[in-house]
């Protein structure tokens, strides 16, 4: 039931609502943008390191860690990701974290800000803004 998605990173953090032509998309898919999203914007910050990626979804674990999926819109996104990946030498894995401890993403997907900063007071007073060649709506229909 999430109306969005989006993901936090130490104080930075960012969220948005999906576009009408992504609510048919298959929820791995939508599970993946937001980390294909982190590693755009964040990327240059996290180079020559290793990044762990946490979701509750444990298909998308699989994909991100085989690195493949014989679905076309994930492989879109996953793409991406690795070359974006590559260009930094960001060594990543992805791992699960079960639905009751994902509270941060969860409230961020459902776009519940005050609970989420409620949450996390650590976090940056504003999300980071998404780049527009990036957004969902960059994609298309995928």
């Amino acid at each position: 039931g999430g109306l969005g998605y989006g993901a936090v990173c130490g104080a930075e953090w960012f969220f948005g609502e999906w576009p009408l032509a992504w609510h048919a998309l298959n929820i791995t898919v939508l599970e993946l943008y937001p980390i294909m999203a982190a590693v755009e914007m964040w990327g240059e910050a996290w180079s020559n390191s290793s990044v762990c990626f946490f979701t509750d979804n444990e298909s998308l674990v699989s994909v991100i860690n085989k690195q493949s999926s014989k679905e076309p819109p994930l492989m879109v996104l996953l793409r991406r990701l690795i070359l974006t990946c590559l260009r930094y030498n960001i060594n990543f894995i992805a791992r699960h974290v079960p639905g009751r401890d994902n509270t941060l993403a969860d409230k961020l997907s459902r776009c519940q800000i005050d609970e989420f900063r409620a949450l996390a007071p650590w976090v940056n007073h504003e999300p980071a803004a998404v780049p527009s060649h990036i957004s969902p709506a960059a994609f298309g229909t995928l």
